[in-house]
């Protein structure tokens, strides 16, 4: 709040919008300094608080310079995605439509092996993810463009690459809507065909966040793990399928937190 004295020379110290725009100003140089080549696992958590605590107060030149940041490749693909998640949570729905419209024309400047298409729809797939994992707390429809995206012809989201194998750590920080939203859409997603994981990679991301889905939704995920259990035949791959579950680098009671043991009862009944 601004503060005046009472005698004849009016002193202003400062102001709540000035104030803000030194923080802002103080972001820009933050970001500036993060390098295109950085590993998306390496982005400062507080960073990305601290672009969402802006982003309300940014200049129309300071949000689209973070666009920029966050739309451009490195070494390692596009890593700084999750600012535009971030920067999102203050933005207007439409702005947030064309965020996402953006999306839909991006390409990768390093294929691979792969054809220049596919190598484009998995660039978008794992931007995609970035995004929704990083906007936060934040109203459903600034969520909707993005969630309708998942499961167009023009991404390819897969939960086996690593590079979005962990969308279920954003769980807590979603809106309920949004994670059983998501959770839905990624189980329809589920391939069922190629190596063991690839069969139920979705599935098993979404059995991390179990404790963060409504119970309806935690029925589902269930339902879509027995479904795919049941189909492999016995031996080998069933066993690979349980440990996935029940092992891998995670442990299977943080799963259960705070879930009724019945519920923890019927996944041990299916996956001993």
């Amino acid at each position: 709040m601004a503060r005046v004295s009472t005698g004849w020379r009016a002193d202003v110290i400062e102001t709540p919008k000035a104030l803000q725009a030194i923080r802002s100003s103080a972001l820009m140089v933050s970001l500036e300094t993060v390098s295109p080549d950085i590993h998306s696992y390496a982005i400062n958590n507080k960073l990305l608080v601290e672009i969402r605590a802006c982003a309300p107060f940014l200049t129309t030149t300071e949000a689209q310079s973070i666009v920029k940041m966050a739309l451009t490749e490195g070494i390692y693909g596009f890593t700084k995605a999750p600012m535009l998640g971030a920067l999102l949570s203050g933005c207007s729905d439409n702005e947030a439509e064309d965020a996402a419209e953006q999306l839909d024309a991006l390409a990768t400047q390093r294929p691979g092996d792969r054809p220049q298409d596919d190598a484009d729809k998995i660039a978008r797939g794992k931007v995609l993810v970035a995004v929704l994992g990083s906007i936060g707390i934040a109203r459903l429809s600034l969520y909707e463009p993005f969630l309708a995206r998942l499961s167009s012809n023009d991404y390819d989201v897969n939960l086996n690459d690593s590079g979005v194998a962990s969308l279920s750590d954003s769980f807590p920080n979603m809106p309920e809507l949004v994670r059983d939203d998501l959770c839905a859409v990624m189980l329809d997603l589920e391939r069922g065909d190629g190596p063991s994981l690839q069969k139920y990679a979705n599935t098993l991301q979404m059995f991390f966040g179990l404790r963060f889905l409504s119970p309806p939704m935690q029925d589902a995920v269930f339902l879509k793990a027995k479904a795919i259990y049941e189909a492999l035949p016995a031996g080998d791959k069933r066993e690979e399928m349980v440990e996935e579950f029940c092992v891998g680098y995670r442990y299977r009671d943080e799963v259960f937190e705070g879930l009724s043991p019945s519920i923890r009862d019927k996944w041990k009944t299916l996956l001993p």
